[in-house]
């Protein structure tokens, strides 16, 4: 069973979008297959399916192949101003223009040496101004069943342990969740453990 999370942090918002439909990839594809009993040639094929499928799906054949056959296909520029249309970066239009044979072997070449000669590697174009995204949806949902009652912050690690078998840390949890570690702390046991304390502290004085 593959699994999907992404905590904002990839430090681009463009190589976490192909990272997400990448996963998507192998969530479509690869569902009962285990990456660990791979060797390194059949591990490779698996990345390489999941990467076209993040492809098709961020740069469909018509609607991205068309725009750019009205363009300059061969010119840098034509994909620096696509970026943030289609929100891919500049390398995996390149590639995506190849695959659909819009540019020839030769010109993806040059492609790329236009991007090393402009030095657009860290950071890439548009990389630094767009903010990634982070999660929402775990977030509201852990405060709602959280303000409802229906569990405690602590429970929360423990009911993803039984239920799927999966241990993660408060801290993990917070990052995949975008809510602060103290979030799922027995606050019940801190209050007891601070009751006994301050008990102890009038005993002495």
């Amino acid at each position: 069973m593959w699994s999907i999370i992404t905590t904002g942090e990839s430090g681009s918002f463009y190589r976490q979008q192909f990272s997400i439909a990448h996963e998507i990839g192998h969530w479509v594809l690869h569902q009962n297959i285990n990456p660990q009993e791979l060797d390194k040639d059949e591990y490779k094929i698996m990345e390489d399916e999941a990467n076209r499928i993040a492809s098709i799906f961020l740069l469909p054949k018509e609607s991205f192949g068309e725009e750019l056959r009205s363009k300059i296909v061969d010119e840098i520029d034509t994909y620096y101003n696509l970026k943030r249309r289609w929100n891919v970066s500049i390398a995996a239009m390149i590639k995506r223009a190849r695959d659909l044979n819009i540019i020839s072997i030769d010109q993806e070449v040059k492609l790329f040496k236009q991007m090393h000669y402009r030095k657009w590697r860290n950071p890439k174009p548009f990389d630094v101004e767009t903010k990634v995204t982070l999660p929402v949806a775990l977030k509201q949902s852990l405060e709602l069943l959280i303000d409802e009652n229906i569990l405690q912050g602590h429970e929360i690690p423990l009911k993803i342990a039984e239920q799927y078998n999966l241990y993660l840390t408060p801290k993990m949890l917070a990052m995949i969740c975008g809510v602060e570690p103290a979030l799922f702390n027995d606050n019940t046991q801190s209050k007891i453990v601070l009751k006994i304390k301050d008990f102890k502290q009038k005993q002495s004085s």
